[in-house]
């Protein structure tokens, strides 16, 4: 702004008047938020450009050949799943009795027998 005003006042015959500093201030103050957001912008506006770039590169690219159908999946039985039956499943389960007491100071608990 200091450098405006020293051009302003050479321009002008050297003398300043208070309606030319405050027009000058005015503008200076609209302009100050578009002028830090302009470095900002510019960057954006670079990595917009290489996201087309890279967009426009990967829609350029060749169709490939649809994939195989896949064949058709045997009917599932219980077997086929890999359960194993129930007879087996009871015998690898272990089983415990819990049986509640009550311990001396009479809190609930539950303790296997």
């Amino acid at each position: 702004a200091c450098p405006a005003f020293v051009y302003i006042s050479q321009a002008g015959g050297g003398l300043l008047d208070a309606a030319d500093v405050f027009a000058a201030l005015s503008v200076f103050t609209s302009l100050r938020m578009a002028l830090i957001m302009l470095p900002t912008g510019l960057a954006e506006w670079a990595r917009i450009q290489v996201s087309f770039a890279r967009v426009e590169r990967y829609l350029e690219l060749p169709e490939h050949a649809p994939l195989p159908p896949l064949p058709p999946l045997p009917p599932a039985t219980p077997d086929a799943v890999g359960t194993p039956p129930l007879e087996e499943a009871e015998a690898a389960t272990p089983r415990r009795d819990l049986a509640r007491a009550s311990p001396s100071d009479g809190a609930p608990s539950w303790e296997a027998t």
